[in-house]
């Protein structure tokens, strides 16, 4: 078993779209799509795959001085998560067309009923910056998503 890991980083600030920063980036993109299609395999039942994926939202420290502790802790939580939910949403969606190509139809609630994988939302915030901020390169290398795929093949 191998953890891939699918970085998507260079988030603009107040950026949570991810498929408009994963678009920029373009060779992590298609890379994960080949690990899309190995996990639909899985799914549809057309190999005997086992999956695990997992996303971690994060951000940037914010700095904003009409903020408190308490109103910038939300927004960096608020942040990771948005970027999160995003880059999910992202891959269910390409994942399931995957499926329906693989298998004709379109598929049911996979991520809910399906044996053959697992899948999590983290929402990491600023507990793993990259960079201590110093510059805005730094800052965008910080705002990011990370995509861990594992594919267990018997």
């Amino acid at each position: 078993m191998r953890v891939q890991l699918f970085r998507f980083d260079r988030y603009p600030a107040g950026q949570t779209d991810f498929e408009a920063v994963a678009a920029l980036l373009g060779s992590p993109l298609l890379e994960l799509d080949d690990a899309f299609r190995a996990m639909a395999e899985g799914i549809a039942g057309t190999a005997n795959n086992f999956s695990t994926i997992t996303i971690v939202g994060h951000s940037d420290r914010q700095d904003r001085a009409d903020f408190n502790c308490d109103q910038r802790r939300q927004s960096e939580i608020d942040a990771a998560s948005a970027r999160a939910n995003s880059a999910w949403d992202f891959c269910r969606v390409a994942i399931s067309q995957h499926i329906e190509q693989i298998s004709g139809a379109p598929p049911a609630d996979w991520w809910e009923t399906s044996d053959r994988v697992t899948w999590d939302l983290v929402f990491a915030s600023v507990g793993m910056l990259r960079n201590g901020s110093a510059s805005e390169d730094e800052r965008l290398q910080n705002r990011r998503v990370d995509i861990l795929v594992s594919i267990f093949r018997s």
